[in-house]
């Protein structure tokens, strides 16, 4: 689907039942294709007849960062899910967007943001994030397949100073629930087919309509964001080798080097979380997560 620069597009589907209403976010970041594919995959269907509501409503919004998906960017001017929060002084395009996409958004009973990470892993690693768990999330991942749930990225960003303004802290904001899925690798071709699939197992869960994808046998790791490693503002930093999303690191072992000469270890037996290898200064770099 062509998109304008600075044009925001939204689809939505209402059924004449009244019922839970769920909006999904697809392309906050502009390199992380997922999230429109399954969208307009699923407009489609609703458009032609082949998926009908029986309650509720469905707001679509494929591609929120058009700009980024032109330039094939995670962002132009600032990261739009650290900055998702209403300025009344907008300059950056992404707080421009922000502040359209909020009034956009409303209030809803949850919303389902999609993203895709990075790391070039034989085998996508899929796992979903939280702020105040939903009913849903547990029953979600289980039919997704889903092998980790992870949670505490907003207390950890806030304990480094990085007020958290993302998609689900803006949720929780209006009081609605929210979903963060890491669906895979940008450009694997299951990608956008978990991200359908998480949409349409949603839809089933709120009674938008049904779904019969059947229940994995996968019992989801429950793990917690335990470090914040950010790119180097001066100098520069690299991985010591390739690292692959969600990977087990023991206590000691060495991750990254600076420019100076630095080692930086794993502070504890833990999982490398969204090695970023193109991070900016200021940029998150990775993360260290551990077992709940």
């Amino acid at each position: 689907m062509p998109q304008e620069t600075n044009t925001l597009q939204s689809f939505e589907f209402c059924s004449t039942s009244k019922g839970n209403r769920l909006v999904v976010l697809g392309q906050i970041h502009g390199n992380e294709p997922c999230g429109a594919l399954a969208i307009i995959r699923l407009m489609k269907e609703l458009q032609s007849g082949q998926i009908t509501l029986r309650s509720g409503s469905l707001k679509l919004i494929p591609v929120c960062n058009p700009r980024a998906v032109a330039e094939n960017k995670r962002y132009i001017d600032r990261n739009l899910n650290r900055i998702f929060c209403k300025k009344e002084q907008a300059a950056a395009y992404e707080e421009r967007i922000a502040n359209r996409l909020i009034e956009m958004i409303g209030k809803p009973t949850l919303i389902l943001d999609l993203h895709s990470f990075a790391s070039t892993n034989e085998v996508a690693t899929p796992f979903a994030l939280y702020k105040n768990e939903p009913q849903i999330l547990r029953r979600l991942t289980k039919r997704l397949g889903i092998s980790y749930i992870l949670s505490g990225w907003h207390r950890l960003q806030e304990a480094n100073g990085r007020k958290a303004f993302d998609t689900i802290a803006h949720a929780t904001k209006v009081g609605a629930d929210s979903l963060g899925i890491e669906c895979g690798q940008h450009l694997a071709p299951d990608t956008p087919i978990l991200a359908y699939q998480a949409i349409r197992i949603v839809m089933d869960e709120l009674n938008l309509c049904s779904y019969a994808k059947n229940k994995s046998a996968i019992k989801p790791k429950l793990l917690e964001f335990k470090r914040l490693f950010v790119y180097p503002t001066k100098g520069g930093g690299q991985f010591v080798k390739t690292w692959q999303n969600l990977t087990p690191v023991a206590i000691g072992e060495p991750i990254a080097t600076l420019e100076n000469g630095t080692v930086i270890t794993a502070p504890l037996h833990g999982y490398v979380v969204l090695p970023n290898s193109n991070a900016r200064p200021g940029d998150e770099w990775f993360y260290i997560a551990q077992a709940k």
